[in-house]
């Protein structure tokens, strides 16, 4: 059973004469500068002057977040930096290429006006809220600054309240069930005493709904599934971090539902990083007990003869040495937890087993509560209550891979050569995602795999067609409720903005702008979404009032662009 549609697979690394000059560059940084980052040299703020007035259809995608990372900075100041290489260029008289002109709207005749009807003001007032994110005083001041009109923060309250009511309209009157069965996402996010629950589609990043409540609670959540099926959703499974209330929350939704069942996969993400913390920690920890333990020394060598001193230096260096070797031995554990939470193999490339990975988890967990520490038992207890749920991942892995098996037994009838054809694609696969989410050290390993797959399948296309489905099967698997608190992100500097709400209905209304705006508007920086919206990319149809299909979230509204 396939629960989503297959789509191509692309795997992008650096281009090397990027990697290949940066590398190269000085670090210069400059001890009197009127910069507010001296420690971006002179050479690096050129080469991302260079990058940066690439436009947009010609620079490789993801280039301002590695340099971002590269600089330790973040990418907004990568984007001031490169608008200031631009206009201290054109300031200076220097050549414009033709590259990095922009068009420049012809200039209005001396008495032109301007008209401003009531359908431009709103689509106005509209996109000043998504995706612009003006509150309501700052809106009047655009208002009155673009079209000399003045809207008193009554009308424009209202307005958009009233449009938010006609966008919970349109949301319900879609239909949700093209999406088919569907693992989805969810996660909350709060402002003052209400609660914002989300559920998300994660491959076509579909904000499925949203509820505001007063509270987050597993009753509030149950009801919310509820609704969500009511409408059509085929919910079959849940990603989630540990929040308590989550698995209370299915049994309230089996109260109002009884057919209600679906699976669970706890986050891992969440997981590993609670490792690592504690592994920073312990370390941190001994760090500090070192030099204690390194500044009473040069006490006791100072005065030698001072026996009480000596044997206080000692225990203190005991205690040091201890936390230190802990530590190691808590790093190594985590290193193992980590290791049973893996899809593939890097090494080996076998897609992991979920019995090997359920014994590693459980050694591991025996272990950190063997060490003794209350930061080891700590971590333990939290991994131990989730554990049940934390590989179901594989269960899911193990419904896509039944039968693309069956087809590949059919083109290699050898299991030898089966086992060995499915290791060469995915560990091509897992080495390829380590370069993406940032570890170059095994750029090698990763080329050495990508030529591997290559030439196997190379003048095959059968099996090229083999390996790009489990390509697509491997890079589909869910195991984080990321896409749930990506739109999370996206939401919250919004309700920043808008700082608090009359009522829950207000908010719900809003909420509701936010959910049609969201799923309508265009992917922009995505690799693999650039250009669509989330309602696209999952088959989702919208219509005007009059009946025709739209793309544009304001004519669904009813208020579409004027000539």
């Amino acid at each position: 059973m396939k629960l989503y549609p297959e789509t191509p697979n692309t795997m992008i690394t650096w281009p090397e004469p990027v990697e290949t000059t940066w590398q190269i560059l000085a670090g210069e940084p400059l001890a009197e500068s009127v910069w507010k980052r001296p420690d971006i040299g002179l050479t690096a703020r050129l080469l991302i002057g260079v990058i940066l007035n690439i436009p947009r259809p010609y620079r490789p995608w993801g280039m301002v977040t590695w340099l971002a990372e590269v600089n330790n900075t973040s990418r907004e100041t990568i984007y001031a930096i490169g608008q200031q290489c631009r206009d201290r260029l054109l300031e200076t008289g220097a050549a414009q290429p033709e590259l990095l002109l922009e068009s420049v709207p012809a200039p209005v005749e001396e008495g032109a006006h301007m008209q401003v009807d009531q359908m431009r003001l709103k689509r106005t007032i509209l996109s000043l809220l998504f995706p612009g994110g003006v509150s309501l005083r700052a809106m009047q001041d655009c208002l009155q600054t673009a079209f000399d009109r003045s809207c008193s923060l009554g009308y424009l309250s209202q307005f958009i309240n009233e449009v938010g009511q006609q966008a919970g309209r349109i949301l319900d009157k879609l239909d949700y069930r093209v999406l088919g069965e569907i693992i989805a996402a969810r996660d909350e996010t709060y402002l003052g005493n209400l609660a914002f629950l989300l559920t998300v589609e994660p491959h076509s990043y579909v904000l499925l709904s949203g509820h505001v409540e007063k509270s987050c609670d597993s009753v509030h959540w149950g009801v919310s599934l509820a609704i969500d099926r009511s409408r059509g959703i085929q919910i079959v499974g849940l990603t989630e971090d540990a929040a308590n209330f989550y698995p209370k929350s299915l049994k309230e939704a089996r109260l109002l539902e009884a057919e209600f069942s679906v699976t669970v996969q706890k986050d891992v993400w969440h997981v590993m990083h609670k490792a690592a913390k504690t592994v920073r920690t312990m370390e941190g920890s001994a760090l500090r007990k070192l030099e204690n333990a390194e500044n009473r020394f040069e006490k006791v060598l100072k005065a030698p003869a001072d026996e009480q001193l000596f044997e206080k230096w000692g225990r203190l260096d005991a205690e040091a040495e201890e936390l230190v070797e802990l530590s190691a031995r808590v790093r190594f554990w985590a290193g193992c937890i980590c290791d049973a939470l893996e899809l593939v193999d890097w090494r080996s490339g076998e897609i992991r087993d979920q019995e090997i990975n359920l014994w590693l988890l459980t050694e591991s967990l025996q272990a950190l509560r063997e060490l003794n520490h209350f930061r080891a038992d700590k971590l333990a207890t939290y991994i131990k209550r989730q554990m049940d749920e934390l590989l179901t991942f594989l269960d899911w892995l193990e419904i896509q891979l039944i039968p693309w098996q069956a087809r590949l037994a059919k083109f290699l009838p050898d299991p030898s050569e089966q086992a060995l054809f499915q290791k060469t694609v995915a560990r091509a696969w897992r080495l390829k995602r380590a370069l993406v989410n940032g570890h170059p050290r095994f750029k090698t390993l990763a080329d050495e795999a990508q030529e591997l797959l290559t030439e196997r399948v190379a003048d095959d296309p059968e099996a090229h067609q083999l390996a790009e489905e489990l390509l697509n099967i491997l890079e589909h698997v869910l195991r984080t409720s990321c896409a749930a608190e990506t739109v999370n992100s996206i939401i919250k500097p919004y309700l920043w903005v808008k700082r608090s709400f009359q009522s829950r209905k207000t908010a719900q209304n809003w909420l509701y702008l936010f959910i049609l705006w969201f799923n309508m508007h265009l992917f922009q920086r995505s690799e693999k979404r650039a250009g669509k919206s989330p309602f696209q990319l999952a088959g989702i149809k919208v219509y005007t009032p009059d009946g025709h299909e739209t793309d544009d979230w304001l004519a669904a509204l009813g208020y579409p662009a004027t000539v």
